[in-house]
């Protein structure tokens, strides 16, 4: 049994070709005696500085193949693993991965079965579940690195640690880190910077650099304010980021479960010392984008974030325990949202 199928991959994303031309691509796959092979063709990439082009096949019944391509993708000739029944009901596309976000660049399919936002999903899912399996591995490698410690290694950590939990009490836990989280704010590193979000390269100063370098005269300067609407919403110049630190950054599922519509993520900036990152929506919509640091309840904000932030406590169960200090950028204009707005 001989069966043969052609395909022509169609640009889908902006910003991957050679001068004004499109990105386009021939694909063609081949089932006989039991082998299935396929073949490759790449027409007017741009060669990546960064990240890696990868090659995804997807069959009807959901199973995906990739086929790494490198920087500089031009054709590629292959076997597959395991043999398609059929060459009917195939999708495939290049996408371009860096930071374990993939974006896709071409695209075909032989038939409406399996649409552009379903290979979009399949990617995703794929990139996801590979990005969590490298973070377990190197959990597993740095925990036995840990018990690997010498017992004078161990006796010096604990000495430490006994030295600082003689306070019963951290009066500047929550001011350091309201400080550098409102820097972060003043100096526009929040969501826009090179390092897939918050990871900036700032993060290599101390706490204490942090709290002396934070002056703000004007807190309505936290965030620009440009002409942003409705019709043209903040929240889309800042979408590719925030979906990388979701993907990059562990989830804080509290605020997940408390919050209708959210998703969140914790941002370590030292050790043991971390903000969170949100997105909530509203009936779909994108509404708000939220930065918040740990905090126990307080009847009176920070005095740097009064008027701009509210509490928010981690069980309706004990308002007065556990919880954060959460400040809202408008996902519309992105400013920031006063306490007296009614948004």
């Amino acid at each position: 049994m001989f069966e043969k199928k052609i395909l022509v991959c169609k640009q889908v994303s902006e910003g991957f070709s050679v001068g004004e031309k499109l990105v386009s691509g021939i694909f063609r796959i081949e089932n006989e005696n039991g082998i299935t092979s396929f073949s490759l063709s790449l027409i007017n990439v741009a060669p990546a500085n960064k990240g890696q082009f990868y090659l995804f096949i997807l069959e009807q019944n959901k199973n995906l193949y990739t086929f790494e391509l490198g920087k500089a993708p031009q054709s590629i000739t292959k076997i597959l693993p395991s043999p398609l029944k059929s060459c009917e009901g195939v999708a495939v596309g290049v996408s371009f991965i860096d930071e374990n976000l993939p974006t896709l660049v071409v695209f075909a399919s032989d038939n409406n079965k399996i649409n552009v936002n379903d290979f979009k999903k399949a990617v995703f899912d794929k990139c996801l579940l590979d990005f969590k399996q490298k973070e377990k591995t190197a959990k597993l490698k740095e925990e036995k690195r840990a018990t690997q410690t010498n017992e004078s290694s161990k006796e010096t950590l604990l000495d430490k640690y006994d030295d600082e939990v003689v306070a019963t009490e951290n009066y500047f836990e929550f001011e350091k880190n309201e400080n550098f989280i409102l820097s972060e704010l003043n100096n526009g590193n929040c969501v826009r910077n090179e390092n897939g979000g918050f990871n900036c390269e700032r993060q290599t100063k101390t706490e204490e650099e942090f709290s002396k370098n934070f002056d703000i005269e004007d807190e309505t300067d936290l965030f620009s304010s440009p002409s942003y609407d409705e019709s043209n919403p903040y929240y889309y110049t800042a979408k590719q980021e925030l979906d990388a630190i979701f993907i990059k950054f562990p989830p804080e599922l509290a605020l997940s479960r408390l919050v209708p519509e959210s998703t969140w993520a914790k941002i370590n900036y030292a050790k043991d010392k971390y903000y969170v990152v949100g997105l909530v929506k509203c009936d779909g919509v994108e509404k708000y984008i939220c930065y918040g640091v740990p905090a126990k309840y307080s009847s009176t904000p920070p005095k740097q974030l009064e008027g701009y932030c509210s509490f928010i406590p981690l069980s309706v169960f004990d308002t007065t325990g556990d919880g954060y200090w959460m400040m809202f950028q408008s996902a519309i204009t992105g400013e920031c949202v006063k306490l007296n707005e009614k948004n």
